[in-house]
């Protein structure tokens, strides 16, 4: 799962985090301390994570640690020589905290959206981007569920998720994928990617989305990559479930890991004839697709134009 996520200057931080921080302060009891900030360190933690549980937190550029966006350092070449594996989940746009649901019910709708992205969206690109998303949900998110909109959520909301799932998440990934698979030999790691594709066991993931549509939601792969047993995740993630099928595949996904985290190879153990060989993606440019009774490999060429439009604006978008 990878995430460019949109910074934030010092300058913005009255109007980005300060509203957040006076929000958890007056929900855990600390509004009115003498200091707040020592105030909160003496809240007990389910209390103080429940209080962060709403917000989403961006990087602020602070021109000591973060001095500037890494959109800037990948077009500078100002990265690390390091290997990849990075990866997105096939609806990632359906979580509720990236998703919009309840507010998408016509074309001004998706207008405004688009328009409020980043730094701000000029009419030009968003009459770009409404083309390259039309309102046809046999195209949107979650994908492959046909002409099923689901309207109590917004009757264009599949037009939405679709939008934030591949700003947000598919587009970064597969910039960062192929713009490391392509740096001359000598300045290369492996590269490897993935598409994860199984919907949760129950249909739900805790924190993320558990109103339907969810399907293979953000964050529905990490209970698959730690093996999470239920004790380990409790009023938490949701867990690996009751299946042996989606057992296998946590096995297939763990082994992968560690082996990449260890020999630099997800194939470096022996896994049989039962899964396919991962390929390195500076020689294929593919995908492993993971899902619960089969998995494949795919050429990374799925949506192509949408992610492509996104690579084009990373600075408006202040990634």
């Amino acid at each position: 799962m990878l995430t460019w996520a949109a910074v934030n200057s010092q300058a913005q931080l009255a109007d980005t985090y300060q509203p957040i921080y006076d929000n958890v302060t007056t929900t855990v009891g600390c509004a009115k301390a003498k200091d707040s900030l020592a105030c909160l360190r003496t809240v007990p933690y389910e209390t103080l994570f429940n209080a962060f549980a709403p917000f989403v937190l961006t990087p602020i550029l602070d021109g000591d640690f973060l001095r500037r966006p890494p959109s800037e350092s990948f077009a500078k070449g100002l990265v690390a020589k390091v290997a990849i594996l990075a990866g997105s989940n096939t609806d990632e746009g359906t979580a509720t905290f990236f998703g919009p649901r309840n507010t998408l019910q016509n074309d001004d709708d998706v207008h405004k959206l688009l328009a409020g992205l980043g730094n701000g969206l000029d009419n030009s690109t968003v009459s770009e981007a409404m083309q390259l998303y039309p309102d046809d949900p046999a195209q949107g998110c979650p994908f492959n569920t046909g002409a099923e909109r689901f309207a109590d959520q917004g009757y264009m909301y599949k037009r939405g998720a679709t939008i934030i799932g591949d700003s947000v998440i598919h587009a970064g990934r597969r910039f960062t994928t192929e713009y490391f698979a392509s740096r001359p030999r000598r300045a290369r790691q492996p590269v490897y990617s993935y598409r994860f594709d199984q919907p949760p066991w129950d249909g739900k993931e805790e924190l993320v989305a558990t109103v339907a549509p969810v399907c293979s939601t953000h964050y529905a792969e990490v209970c698959f990559v730690f093996n999470l047993d239920p004790s380990a995740s409790r009023n938490n993630s949701n867990w690996i479930g009751p299946y042996e099928e989606f057992h296998d595949l946590s096995d297939f996904i763990a082994k992968s890991w560690v082996s990449f985290a260890h020999d630099l190879d997800p194939n470096a153990y022996e896994c049989g004839r039962k899964y396919p060989k991962w390929p390195e993606y500076s020689k294929s440019n593919s995908n492993m697709v993971f899902k619960a009774g089969g998995s494949w490999v795919e050429r990374d060429t799925w949506r192509a134009p949408q992610l492509k439009f996104w690579s084009k604006i990373w600075g408006q978008l202040k990634t």
